[in-house]
């Protein structure tokens, strides 16, 4: 706790010194796409403090995935929601396989002939053929480590989620990412048109990244302060704020949702931003408090997705489902 106290006391005592109006500051520009993370980028009338430098180097993964805001991105009222452009997308090895054919079971009950898409992380031969002789409509990829740099191959980082979902989102305008232990509820037959029917009552949900599984403790809870160097935030709604599960998400390809993908690949790029020296999975929560008391952990990919969208929107629930699609089964 005082190693986190003190981390956090001088990231406020930076954050004075910190230069303003990252849109107008050159020294945050790689080529002309911005690479200072500031919170008034995502959400009018917030502070104009902003984050340490990403690495140019990381402009030609950006360009390469298709997250760099150019011509030719849907908007969320145009994007096709027909069968051919909604895909099912996970990721695995031969560790988590068991779980995997139980995930693409409960699929198929609702889904038998959707498109599903299996990034190889560590799958053998014998074991993909399997896959692909029991289940129909599915592509196993191998996902190409060696495009990126080496940290990326820490698979309990998790590094390697964004990057696989920017992947298909070049290609597919509805995304459904589903961890390997996911399990789809039964009786799901048109999960895109729920959410898209959520969105249209006005209630709450308003994103085009959306969650659908609620954890028990805040994003405070769970953050490593090393990302606030990177992502300035607000302590106060990081405490407020319930982290949601990065295990069952929907992505719609719109200008919204691949901004955001883009500050998440470039901390997914950075050694120390989705890595931090430290960081640990394993949580030691306060079991009356899980909202206002660090618990000296850090979820990777999750905790930062969970930061990106809470700075935009300043409410879990605008990202949220209150559909309950799936179960985890670990």
């Amino acid at each position: 706790m005082w190693r986190f106290a003190l981390l956090f006391f001088i990231y406020i005592l930076l954050s004075k010194f910190l230069e303003p109006n990252c849109e107008q500051n050159s020294k945050c520009l790689c080529e002309n796409h911005n690479f200072c993370y500031s919170p008034s980028l995502l959400q009018q009338n917030t502070s104009t403090i902003i984050g340490k430098k990403f690495d140019c180097s990381y402009l030609t993964t950006l360009k390469n995935l298709g997250v760099l805001l150019q011509e030719g991105f849907e908007d969320t009222s145009k994007v096709s929601r027909e069968p051919e452009n909604i895909v099912f997308l996970s990721a695995t090895s031969d560790d988590h396989l068991k779980f995997t054919r139980k995930s693409i079971e409960s699929i198929r009950k609702s889904f038998p002939n959707q498109k599903y898409i299996l990034y190889n992380l560590g799958i053998s031969d014998r074991n993909s053929q399997k896959l692909l002789k029991d289940f129909e409509n599915i592509e196993i990829r191998k996902f190409e480590f060696e495009k990126f740099p080496k940290h990326v191959g820490n698979l309990m980082e998790y590094r390697w989620k964004p990057l696989i979902i920017a992947e298909v989102l070049k290609e597919y305008s509805n995304v459904w990412w589903m961890d390997a232990h996911i399990i789809l509820n039964s009786d799901e037959r048109n999960l895109t048109n729920r959410i898209y029917e959520e969105r249209a009552s006005g209630v709450r949900l308003t994103s085009d990244i959306v969650f659908t599984i609620t954890t028990m403790h805040s994003n405070f809870a769970v953050l490593h302060p090393k990302l606030l160097e990177y992502f300035p935030s607000s302590i106060y709604f990081l405490k407020k704020s319930a982290q949601l599960g990065a295990n069952f998400m929907y992505f719609a390809r719109t200008r919204e949702s691949l901004e955001v993908v883009k500050w998440w690949i470039l901390c997914a790029l950075d050694e120390q931003c989705m890595g931090p020296e430290g960081a640990k999975i394993k949580c030691k929560f306060d079991k009356k408090n899980k909202y206002d008391i660090n618990a000296n952990c850090f979820r990777f990919d999750q905790s930062v997705l969970n930061l990106l969208l809470l700075n935009r929107f300043r409410d879990h629930n605008k990202y949220r489902s209150a559909n309950g699609f799936a179960n985890s089964h670990y």
